[in-house]
Parts: C-alpha cells; structure tokens; sequence
C-alpha cells in the first residue's frame, strides 16, 4: 500500500498498452513499476532474448514454448557428442577389421574349398555390409529437426541397425546354412595345406575380430557409466549401433572359434562332413545373432516407453514437487538413442504457486500479503476488494478505483504468467532427473477424483 501513489502515478494517463491496460508516463519512480516488470519480461520472452533469464527470477522460456523441440543442454549435448564419436570409432574399427579378414577367408575358401571357411566368408561378408549400413544410419541420425520431423532423425539409427539385422540373418545365415548341408551330403577329404590355411586364417580372425569386439566392449561400458546404466542395461535401451557391433564382432570372434576346431576335427579325425557341420553351426548362431538384434530394433521402431529406472526418477520429481498435488495420463515414448519425449496432465496445487512467488506477485502488482479478493462476480463488472483497516474493520473499494482497479488487473495478469514459470521449473527438473528426457508435455487439469488418477493404466497412490 505504501507504493500505491507512485503506481497511480504511474497507470492513469489514459494511455494502453498492448495488454489493453491504462499506463501513462513516469518521471523517475522511486522504483521500478510493477506493470513495467511484467510488460518488459513478456516482451523478452516474446522475442526470445537470453536476458530474460535474468527478469526478477523467471527463466528464459524455452524453445518448446514456441512450438519448437527442446534442444539438450550443454552437459546433454556433450554426452550425445561423445557417445555417437564412440559409436562411429567402434563402426569404422569393425568396417576396416571385416573387410581385411572377409579378402583372407575369401582366398582360403577358393584355395582350398572348406565349407566353413566358405561360411566365414560370407560371414565376414555380410558383416561388411552390416557395418556400412550402421554408418548411414549415424550419419542420416545427424539431422537437425524439420517441420515434417519435428523430433528429429535419431531412429534412423534403428531403421538401419534393422536392416543390417535383416542382412545378417537372410544373407549371412541363409548362406552359410545352405552350403553347410551341401557339404554335409557331398563331403569332400581335407589336406594338410588346407588345415594350416584355414586354421591360421581362423586364429588370424580371431585376434582382429577380438580387437574390434574390445572398440566396441568399451564404447558401450563408457557411454553406460555416463549415462548411469550398467552394461546390460545398455544393451538393451541403449545406442544401437555400438550394441549391434558388439553382437556382430562376438559371433564373428566365436564363428572363427567354431571354424578352427571344425577344421582340425575333420583332418585330425579324418571326418570331412564335421567341416560341413561347422558351417552348419556358424550359420546357426548368425541366425541367434540376427534375431536378437531384430527384435530389439523392433521394439524400438513399433513405439516403446523409456525404460523403468528412468520412468520411477520422473515419478519421483511429480511426487516431490510442491507444484502437483495429482497426476494422470502419464505417456513416455523412446524417440531414439537415450532420447525421450514425455507427457503427463496434471493438477496445479495454486496455494503452493501463490506461496513461492509471493515476492514476484507483490512487487509486480503493488497488491501485497495483506489483499485478498472475498468475492467476484464472473462476467460483470463488480468485484469487492476486502483490505485490513485500523480497528480490524474491512473497507470496500470499488473497482472502479483506478489505482486498485489497474493494480487488480496487473495481480491478475502476474498470477497467470506466474503459472508457466513453474511449468518450465517442472520441466527442468524432469530433464535434470532424466537426461534422456528431449521433449515434455505438460497439460494442466482441473481436480480429478483420486481413483482416476492412474500412470502407464496401472493406479498409483499418493
């Protein structure tokens, strides 16, 4: 109350600003004008500058607020950054490796016409193939979004790991299946040269196809330890292309095991048809390999929510936050690599919003702790104002008042920008709790009944 004069002074020349408010001009006010405030911080946010970051505690309002996706941080950026030079070190290691030791097979199974080093060829082959898909991918994921992808490119990851999966079992598997039974009906005897050709093209692919499955061991056990999983847990919700190289390079490392004891059974034991049983069982656990990697993309192209561990850190947020009082209709959906999008309605708890920017409401309006509305009438043109008298007695003013008409109005205007503020509070504690967490959507809901409030269809206490 004590600031009325210089804020009548301030709102009454008759003049509106682009609220539809009265604001004439001021010569020097002892201190900022609440409705100046308020205006200067919405017009910052409208034009998006960074300063407004800095206007009396309100956050600048991110790109979501305009209709656009949520760029990561910089510490999210940095993580992305760091796990996609991991994945494509560990592409580009098992691209160079597979292409050197499919030329080696290829030339031992011409030499000497051994049917599991004819499936080792075609292995390594095929992996070949995998690994130039798994780049395309990575570099196809880069896209910055658009208006007809305005979540970005981050499943093309998937889209390609699943093809390369595809590949690996019809090509890889069909073939080294079908040679396999060919050379178990119609065997044929093994040389010494044959034996130490294959078996040293075998050892030989053992230790490279050892190096790149240790590129790309490491690149998931250090991409996991930043993002807080264990090993197995990123195998499974993690990046998929350094998983897929991984898998890839474990079978090649124990197809090369199963092709060098096939090749010294059959010579030492003098049994040409366990060298067809070899690449019968090379192209077997190509098979096991290529399912596994199938259904993983799969799920992830079909739609699947992010995982549990990172959905309980979001509920946690809700539950602690002063802001919600219930929630419902919670929805998560994995939009790529360690990237989700979040949604979930919500009820406000105002008393809590009104408390915490007590200090913003009063400086901004001139209406303190000590104003309180009694009554409204909806749609007229009367509302009762109730402040504390001396004596204990309540005084009514009419809104009519200019000085507590403009200042009721400039209350309200603050109570409903204030609203938002806590949402992009919320949000960013979401994101902070869950990194992954690219994109939010927040709905505000009125009250609803405590046996409706349910997350992911399955009811939740409070």
């Amino acid at each position: 109350a004590a600031r009325a004069p210089a804020f009548a002074a301030w709102c009454g020349g008759g003049r509106r600003d682009e609220r539809g408010l009265e604001c004439g001009p001021h010569a020097e006010p002892p201190r900022a004008p609440s409705w100046a405030l308020y205006t200067r911080h919405m017009s910052q946010r409208r034009s998006g500058l960074a300063s407004a970051r800095g206007a009396r505690g309100f956050a600048a309002a991110p790109a979501s607020a305009a209709g656009l996706p949520t760029p990561p941080s910089g510490f999210e950026q940095e993580v992305h950054q760091r796990r996609h030079e991991r994945s494509a070190n560990a592409v580009q290691v098992a691209l160079v490796t597979n292409m050197g030791v499919c030329a080696l097979k290829t030339g031992v199974w011409w030499a000497t016409g051994s049917a599991v080093m004819g499936a080792e060829s075609m292995h390594s082959a095929v992996d070949s193939l995998n690994q130039l898909f798994l780049r395309l991918g990575l570099l196809r994921s880069l896209r910055p979004p658009d208006s007809k992808h305005p979540y970005g490119y981050s499943k093309e990851q998937f889209v390609w790991s699943l093809a390369s999966s595809v590949a690996f079992f019809c090509v890889g598997s069909g073939a080294s299946l079908m040679h396999g039974f060919h050379s178990l009906l119609h065997p044929s005897p093994m040389s010494a040269g044959d034996l130490v050709l294959g078996g040293g093209v075998a050892a030989v692919t053992m230790l490279a196809e050892s190096y790149s499955c240790f590129v790309a061991y490491k690149a998931i056990a250090e991409s996991a330890k930043a993002e807080n999983m264990t090993f197995t847990e990123y195998t499974r919700d993690g990046d998929p292309v350094s998983v897929a190289v991984f898998f890839e390079d474990v079978s090649a490392v124990a197809g090369s095991g199963i092709a060098f004891a096939a090749l010294y059974a059959a010579f030492w034991l003098e049994q040409p048809m366990l060298d067809g049983l070899g690449s019968v069982g090379v192209g077997g656990l190509l098979a096991i390999t290529a399912w596994k990697l199938f259904s993983r993309n799969h799920r992830s192209l079909v739609g699947v929510s992010m995982p549990d561990r990172d959905l309980e850190r979001a509920k946690r947020v809700l539950l602690n936050s002063e802001f919600v009082t219930d929630w419902r209709d919670m929805k998560t959906e994995v939009l790529g690599p360690r990237k989700f999008r979040f949604k979930v309605e919500i009820v406000v708890n105002g008393a809590a919003v009104v408390a915490r920017n007590a200090h913003l409401l009063e400086e901004w309006s001139g209406v303190g702790g000590a104003c309180e509305t009694s009554s409204s009438r909806v749609g007229g043109s009367v509302a009762t104002l109730s402040r504390s008298a001396p004596g204990g007695r309540a005084s009514s003013i009419s809104p009519s008042d200019v000085d507590w008409d403009e200042r009721l109005k400039a209350y309200g205007a603050c109570v409903v920008d204030v609203v938002p503020v806590e949402v992009e509070r919320l949000e960013r504690q979401l994101k902070e709790a869950v990194p992954g967490i690219q994109h939010v959507d927040i709905e505000l809901v009125k009250s609803m009944p405590s046996e409706d409030v349910m997350v992911q269809n399955v009811p939740v206490t409070k």
